[in-house]
């Protein structure tokens, strides 16, 4: 049987007592008289005496444990992760720069935005290096080494050695010179947009297809639906009736909006088009109720309070670790539950006197008689 008592509410003698169960083999004989005498008993692998029972007792700690520590700038004592702590990364005073954060005690480069990379591996330039390059194209170290494969944007900042198949390198960039209206079957080759006098048509222009100019072809946004050309290209696309192609309607509460730069249905029951996007107003703490209505997702700088749209209205509740302890609207969940001796764990639970609240618990540690008698 094993019972813990690991803490208290008032941080008081904290117990932790082992009964170690001693494993014993009985086994029996029966009489040769029939059962008018007793069974003798033998006892087989039978535990030491000293195993039998273990007592261990915990007593209120004084000093910091694990790796936490009470610094200069620290508030209450032991309230500094010294793994964690960009402010205290592994020392006290030792403030982790930039764009990095404390890992494991270490300063190191949390993460880098667009094409930048931290190729280097040192935190005192940050992200240094800009990828889309021929020496770093996708990532630091991707070489192109064939120059007739230079590094190429594909969009949203990712690259690759070379166009992909059917496409050919001009100024750059990847065109398909059988149908790209400036790049026509060589880099370079625009086409004239009239034709050369060609005749005119609503929503029409002369290009490239084929790898030819001089080729009807709809503007952007239009198609020829009804296949008269007399009429040229009449109708619009991107409409509810007519989102991407001819004849293609959206669904009733639909919206025709654009993703990755064509047009599509959007948004089914029960949500929204914000901006770009399909939102649920009745629980999206970015747009709650309405588009562009956001719930608070931190008190004052920090991270005490969640945000939560519920029901088309924010609520708002303390983070995990804080606490509204003075019950005071004004200042939100001001008390740090995690390193605070006052309330450890839950507003009003006290450590005992000079005993550390970390981790929100009261901490403990053996007691100095060696953990043979409760103190």
């Amino acid at each position: 049987m094993k019972s813990f008592i690991l803490s208290s509410a008032l941080g008081a003698v904290a117990i932790a007592t082992i009964f170690a169960c001693s494993h014993r083999t009985i086994e029996f004989e029966r009489s040769s008289d029939g059962g008018a005498s007793p069974p003798t008993f033998t006892e087989g692998d039978a535990a030491s005496a000293d195993d039998a029972t273990m007592l261990i007792s915990y007593c209120p700690a004084t000093s910091c444990t694990g790796n936490t520590m009470t610094c200069p700038t620290s508030r209450f004592p032991c309230d500094v992760d010294l793994r964690t702590d960009k402010e205290n990364c592994g020392a006290c005073g030792v403030r982790c720069p930039g764009l990095s954060a404390c890992t494991n005690g270490t300063c190191a480069i949390d993460s880098c935005s667009g094409r930048f990379r931290d190729c280097n591996g040192s935190i005192e330039d940050g992200c240094e290096t800009r990828v889309g390059t021929n020496d770093n194209c996708n990532d630091c170290g991707d070489v192109c080494t064939d120059p007739t494969r230079p590094c190429i944007s594909l969009g949203n900042d990712t690259y690759q050695c070379g166009c992909p198949s059917g496409q050919t390198v001009c100024g750059g960039l990847c065109y398909d010179l059988s149908a790209d209206d400036r790049n026509c079957a060589a880099c370079g080759e625009a086409c004239d947009p009239t034709g050369g006098g060609a005749p005119s048509y609503p929503n029409v222009y002369y290009g490239c297809v084929a790898g030819q100019c001089g080729n009807a072809k709809c503007a952007q946004g239009f198609a020829d639906c009804n296949k008269d050309f007399a009429d040229g290209c009449e109708t619009e696309m991107g409409t509810v009736e007519n989102c991407g192609g001819c004849g293609i309607a959206c669904e009733p509460g639909q919206v025709c909006g654009s993703e990755m730069g064509k047009a599509v249905c959007q948004c089914a029951a029960g949500l929204k088009l914000c901006g770009s996007h399909c939102r649920d107003l009745q629980v999206d703490p970015w747009n709650c109720g309405a588009c562009g209505v956001v719930c608070m997702e931190s008190y004052a700088g920090t991270s005490q309070v969640i945000g939560q749209c519920i029901y088309g209205s924010c609520v708002y509740e303390c983070a995990v670790g804080w606490g509204d302890c003075n019950g005071d609207p004004s200042d939100s969940c001001e008390t740090n539950l995690r390193s605070d001796p006052s309330n450890c764990g839950g507003c009003g639970v006290h450590c005992a006197k000079d005993q550390p609240c970390i981790g929100g618990r009261c901490a403990v540690e053996p007691c100095p008689d060696g953990g043979t008698s409760v103190q």
